[in-house]
């Protein structure tokens, strides 16, 4: 991978590397569009323009299988519902100094510890 894409690669501290070892508790990703990609180490590419060779490799496709991609996206909308109510809340976060938590998860599970708090001190009234 590193004769590929060279300096491109991220390099890691010491410290850096004992903080990855124990893995990942979640991992986001924002999806704009659909890439397949294929392996051209050892089979015949035709490499399209980019600006690194690896990203050559990249085959930019429309349809897989026969299959439109990315046109109900594009016609309909894509459902961002929980994206947008994210990007409210953030700046909040953002204007209350809060640098730790950012993300959809932690947005989350810190509504449901306050809707926990306030049931628990909620009222209790007879049915």
């Amino acid at each position: 991978m590193r004769n590929i894409l060279g300096y491109t690669l991220p390099e890691f501290s010491r410290n850096d590397l004992s903080k990855l070892h124990k893995g990942l508790d979640f991992s986001g990703l924002n999806h704009y569009a659909n890439f397949y990609i294929q392996e051209c180490m050892s089979s015949t590419c035709e490499p399209i323009a980019g600006t690194l060779r690896a990203e050559g490799f990249i085959k930019q496709r429309t349809e897989k299988d026969g299959i439109p991609i990315g046109d109900l996206v594009t016609l309909k909308g894509a459902d961002v519902r929980g994206c947008f109510v994210w990007f409210i809340l953030n700046n909040f976060v953002w204007s209350m100094g809060t640098l730790n938590g950012l993300g959809f998860t932690t947005l989350i599970v810190s509504l449901q510890r306050v809707i926990g708090n306030l049931a628990q001190s909620a009222p209790i009234l007879p049915y």
